[in-house]
C-alpha cells in the first residue's frame, strides 16, 4: 500500500518535475501544499505553502525584483558564494542556477496539512538550501 502522507512521494522523487522556463503563470496550483527544488536529481529545497502559486511562480519563477526577497535565492546565492547579494549582476546568477533545476509539489487540503507534511519531511532530514 502507498503511503497515504505523500512523504516517501516527495523524498523517493516519483513526482513530476518541471523546470522553470515551462512554467507560466496557472501552471503552478493555487492550493496549499508543499514544493521542492531539485538539481541534477538531487532534492535541495523544500518548502510549505499556503498557495503554490504564490510560492513557486510569483517567488521562485519570477525574474523580477521578487526574487531579491526570496530566501531561496538569498541561499542559492550563499550556496554559491556570491558576493553583494542582491546585486543585477547576482540576480542574473541566480535565475540562470534556478533555470537549470527541476520543481515538484504535492498538493493539500489546507495549509495546515501542507505544513504537517513539511514537519515529516523536516524529521527526514533537512536538504541543503533550507
Amino acid at each position: 500500500m502507498g503511503d497515504p502522507t505523500g512523504v516517501s512521494v516527495v523524498l523517493d522523487g516519483r513526482q513530476d518535475r518541471f523546470r522553470l522556463d515551462g512554467f507560466d503563470d496557472g501552471f503552478v496550483p493555487a492550493s496549499p501544499g508543499v514544493f521542492a527544488l531539485y538539481r541534477d536529481g538531487r532534492r535541495l529545497y523544500a518548502q510549505s505553502a499556503k498557495s503554490l502559486t504564490a510560492q513557486v511562480w510569483r517567488n521562485h519563477a519570477t525574474t523580477d525584483h521578487r526574487l531579491q526577497g526570496s530566501a531561496l535565492a538569498a541561499a542559492i546565492a550563499s550556496h554559491l558564494k556570491l558576493t553583494g547579494w542582491p546585486s543585477s549582476a547576482g540576480l542574473r546568477v541566480v535565475r540562470e542556477w534556478l533555470d537549470g533545476c527541476e520543481f515538484a509539489w504535492i498538493e493539500r487540503e489546507s495549509f495546515s496539512d501542507a505544513h504537517a507534511l513539511m514537519a515529516e519531511l523536516a524529521a527526514q532530514g533537512t536538504p541543503p538550501l533550507n
